[in-house]
């Protein structure tokens, strides 16, 4: 074997790993954007309630304050997550078609002696 049909095999399989885990972060990441989009109209849903007892606007914006920092903490987790996501498929995608590239140029070369 030379080392271009071992260089492009070691190649693709980076990228199916890159690509592979990249789409798992990708999953992930909307699984995510579904808990915020809950925890969101749970905010909603929960401050109307609480308007109606008098005297408890003070304890409903502490309560809606606390939410909406975590919800914008996890909102920088998915974006920071979908850009590693979406670089790594992206690089995936270049390492296979690079290894692929390597071994079918392997085989061309050794057809032409």
């Amino acid at each position: 074997m030379g080392w271009k049909k071992i260089t492009g095999i070691i190649i693709t399989i980076l990228g199916i790993a890159m690509f592979s885990f990249g789409t798992y972060i990708s999953y992930k990441v909307a699984a995510g954007e579904k808990q915020i989009e809950s925890a969101e109209s749970k905010i909603k849903s929960g401050s109307g309630i609480l308007s109606l007892i008098p005297g408890t606007d003070e304890i409903e914006q502490n309560v809606a304050d606390s939410a909406q920092k975590k919800i914008d903490k996890g909102q920088a987790l998915i974006n920071k997550y979908s850009l590693i996501a979406r670089y790594l498929n992206i690089a995936g995608m270049a390492a296979i078609l690079i290894g692929c590239l390597l071994i079918v140029l392997s085989y061309v070369h050794l057809h032409k002696q």
